[in-house]
C-alpha cells in the first residue's frame, strides 16, 4: 500500500505498479494533512498482519523487513534465549542520520533525551521506521496528525504495557531534493507536539522497551 500527501513522480510510479499488480494499491490525500493523518487512511485500507511506515526518501529492502520481523515473533533466531518473546512494536532506530548537519545532530539528540525524560522510554529512536502489529494500530488511538503521531503511538504503547523491541535500521541519504528535517516548521511541530503528548497522556505503569 502507498499513500502520497499529492500528485508527484513517487505517486505516478506507485500508480503504474498498482495498475500492473493487484497486490498493489495507492491512496492519495488531496492535501497534505501530515504523516499521522496519512498513517490512520492507510491503516484502514491495509490488510495484512503487519504494518511498516517507511519514508520515500529512505527505502526499506526486504532483508532489513525480515529483521523486523524476526525481532516481533518468538520463533525468530535466538527465540532460545531468555526472555525472548513476541513483540507488539518493532522500533527502528539509526545510528548514524545520514544527511543531517551537525546542529541538526544535536536537536535531534536533545529531542530523544527530552522524550526519555517527561515519558520515562529509554529508546533510541522515536521518530524514524517501526513494525506494528495490525492490531496495536487498531486500538491506539493516536490523535496527531503530524509526525508525531510516531512518538505518540510509541508512548500509548508503552502506557498499555504493549511490548517495544529495538532494531537497528539505517538510514539512507536523500539522492536528491531536501528534506524537512531541521527546518524552523518541523521543529515547532516537534516540540509542539511533544508537549501536547504529554500533556494528553498521563503517566503509567511502564511498558517493556529492550
Amino acid at each position: 500500500l502507498a499513500l502520497f500527501n499529492e500528485v508527484a513522480a513517487p505517486y505516478r510510479i506507485a500508480r503504474s505498479l498498482a495498475d500492473a499488480d493487484r497486490r498493489v494499491r495507492t491512496a492519495r490525500h488531496e492535501a497534505g494533512r501530515g504523516l499521522g493523518a496519512a498513517l490512520r487512511t492507510a491503516v484502514g485500507m491495509a490488510r495484512g498482519s503487519y504494518i511498516v511506515v517507511s519514508p520515500v526518501g529512505s527505502p526499506l529492502d526486504a532483508e532489513q523487513i525480515r529483521s523486523f520481523h524476526e525481532a516481533m515473533e518468538p520463533q525468530a533466531r535466538f527465540s532460545y534465549l531468555p526472555g525472548q518473546r513476541a513483540c507488539d512494536i518493532a522500533v527502528g532506530f539509526r545510528r548514524v542520520r545520514a544527511g543531517y548537519r551537525p546542529w541538526m545532530r544535536f536537536a535531534a539528540w536533545g529531542y530523544r533525551m527530552t522524550m526519555r525524560v517527561l515519558f520515562r522510554m529509554w529508546l533510541r529512536d522515536f521518530t524514524w521506521i517501526c513494525m506494528y502489529r495490525r492490531r496495536v494500530l487498531d486500538s491506539i488511538p493516536f490523535e496527531e496528525d503530524s509526525f508525531v503521531a510516531l512518538p505518540e503511538i510509541l508512548v500509548r504503547a508503552k502506557r498499555s504495557g504493549l511490548v517495544l523491541r529495538q532494531v537497528p535500521c539505517p538510514m539512507r541519504a536523500r539522492r536528491d531534493g531536501k528534506g524537512p528535517a531541521g527546518s524552523p516548521a518541523m521543529l515547532r511541530t516537534a516540540i509542539t507536539g511533544m508537549l501536547r503528548i504529554w500533556w494528553r497522556i498521563p503517566a503509567g505503569r511502564p511498558g517493556s522497551a529492550r
